[in-house]
């Protein structure tokens, strides 16, 4: 049987990043939501390169500090609470530098501090730390430890991981974006809902406590997040109708006489016209 030219090789082997790096890309790009992007970066980045554990470091909204928002490995737990400053540590500099760092085996590279594997018991023999860039901007870093089966990270894994990590900086800015903007919606429909609420000294709070009750039995029910979220949007817009209703008949203290009780129910007609004109519908 002929044997495979080295050209043929690096070919076959080129063609496997690539494919590895599309398998990783669809998994990303299946959700926008922050804390589920977070956990898959980290999760196909350590599947991609059969790492034993793992960090996934990002900065403050400031920049001066970086968080190990997502670990996974034996001694994960370890770092919760964590905070390196700026340029602290091999996740700091990297981060702060933009310059990845390949250590094949730490016994012999003076750049390792083993204080964390003396503390902890964990015994690392080789490592990757690849900075997270978009735009030209760090937004943290990728930090994967020991390859499986006792092997050492290569230059290969190394500039397979610089591909991945900036696949993964696109997304996680993307779901960033999405989070803030979502955040800010939710805000003005709290603020909204409060609004409405605050004519009615009697109603006031109601559209609130209607929100978290909702998404309560929302969650009894065993829905997703997703629609979680949705719910807790919708909820609090329940009463929205009641902007065309008049002061003198929503604010009236005795009974309502039947044509201000057709008022008062239309408040549901009038709320549906609101909603239906927002822009795209799936808000």
């Amino acid at each position: 049987m002929k044997e495979e030219t080295p050209d043929i090789k690096e070919l076959q082997q080129r063609i496997e990043e690539l494919e590895k790096l599309l398998r990783v890309s669809m998994v990303l790009n299946s959700s926008l939501r922050l804390e589920d992007v977070l956990v898959m970066v980290l999760d196909q980045a350590m599947d991609t390169l059969q790492a034993e554990a793992g960090t996934l470091w990002l900065f403050t909204e400031d920049g001066s500090e970086l968080l190990p928002l997502v670990a996974r490995g034996p001694k994960a737990d370890a770092l919760k609470g964590l905070r390196l400053k700026r340029k602290e540590g091999l996740a700091g500099q990297v981060a702060d530098s933009m310059d990845p760092v390949l250590i094949s085996d730490v016994a012999k590279d003076p750049r390792w501090a083993k204080r964390f594997d003396d503390a902890t018991g964990f015994v690392t023999r080789s490592l990757l730390c690849v900075p997270m860039i978009n735009k030209d901007k760090s937004i943290g870093c990728l930090q994967l430890i020991n390859k499986q089966g006792g092997q050492l990270f290569s230059e290969r894994d190394l500039h397979l991981s610089m591909s991945l990590a900036g696949q993964s900086a696109v997304v996680i800015e993307n779901s960033q974006l999405y989070s803030r903007l979502d955040l800010l919606l939710t805000s003005l429909i709290r603020t909204l809902s409060s609004a409405l609420d605050a004519r009615d000294p009697y109603t006031q709070g109601h559209s609130e406590r209607v929100s978290k009750y909702s998404v309560a039995i929302a969650k009894g029910m065993g829905l997703p997040a997703e629609e979680l979220d949705s719910i807790e949007k919708i909820a609090l817009l329940h009463d929205i109708g009641k902007i065309g209703v008049r002061d003198n008949v929503l604010l009236q203290q005795g009974p309502l006489d039947d044509e201000q009780w057709e008022m008062m129910k239309s408040h549901t007609v009038v709320g549906a016209r609101i909603l239906n004109s927002i822009e795209p519908k799936s808000l």
